[in-house]
């Protein structure tokens, strides 16, 4: 089995097209056919179901396709790691958005690199950018100088207590007009206030929270409505989303990086963030 066999396979498993696979490596249609027909010779089994216009994975090409898509970018990860070299450079980080993912991304990193060190800030108030390497906001953000590439596009959800008495119900931002409020600071905070006001009227915020610990707390009194945004419709342990039927903001969420910084460890780094690219 060889390496380009695989990549072959899976990115034609992705596109559903040898053509597509083919244009991507700069080579004949045939001779990615010809790969993947070796490539099932090998292994005895057929891992395509094959029409005139497109190609489908069967149950072994399914079976296949986790596996390999997992080595191919462990792989390309340590392949990285050899031409590139980490250094002994912290890497400053300013977080302006998704924390708890982040940090989750930055400790599986270090399981991988446990020489590198981050200097890690979570300041929703920061507004000089110049001291860091990568920041990490939405889409919306202003910052000159600086490259970036999207890292996820999550949407936007009113979070309750889960014994709320809203729960349940099918509910529109104008019927929130009496409730209670509490937000996080930065650009979260924005979003809820224009879409209540746009729909009428003027959130009553309690509280405007820069501490997650003690914003988790206001929301699970019980009485008060928060948000969060998320990627997979998953509330907090707890808590639970209200079904508001005129409410559905996204947000992109994007990694930003001065170039002319882009290489050893804060290269690397940038890689395995590509690699968690949603």
């Amino acid at each position: 089995m060889e390496l380009l066999q695989l990549r072959y396979f899976l990115d034609s498993a992705k596109t559903g097209n040898f053509s597509k696979t083919a244009e991507k490596y700069m080579v004949p249609t045939s001779s990615v056919s010809a790969s993947i027909r070796r490539l099932e010779q090998e292994l005895g089994q057929k891992l395509f179901s094959r029409t005139a216009n497109r190609v489908t994975l069967n149950e072994n090409g399914s079976r296949l396709l986790a596996s390999a898509d997992k080595i191919l970018t462990e792989l390309e990860q340590v392949v990285n790691d050899i031409s590139n070299p980490p250094d002994k450079r912290v890497i400053r980080i300013l977080v302006l958005s998704y924390r708890h993912p982040i940090s989750n991304m930055i400790i599986e990193y270090r399981t991988k690199h446990p020489g590198v060190s981050f200097d890690l800030c979570i300041d929703y108030s920061v507004t000089d950018y110049s001291g860091y390497d990568i920041i990490i906001g939405t889409s919306d953000l202003n910052i000159r100088d600086y490259s970036h590439f999207d890292l996820c596009s999550c949407r936007i959800y009113f979070q309750v207590a889960e014994n709320h008495p809203l729960c349940g119900k099918v509910l529109t931002l104008a019927q929130l007009s009496e409730q209670s409020f509490v937000t996080m600071g930065g650009n979260m905070h924005n979003v809820i206030v224009n879409a209540c006001e746009q729909a009428g009227f003027t959130p009553n915020i309690i509280a405007k929270i820069n501490d997650t610990m003690c914003y988790s707390k206001f929301m699970k009194t019980g009485d008060m409505i928060g948000h969060r945004r998320d990627t997979r419709n998953h509330p907090s342990p707890g808590m639970a989303y209200l079904n508001v039927t005129d409410f559905k903001e996204y947000q992109k969420i994007r990694v930003y990086y001065k170039e002319d910084a882009v290489n050893g460890s804060i290269k690397n780094f940038l890689e395995f963030l590509k690699t968690k690219a949603e």
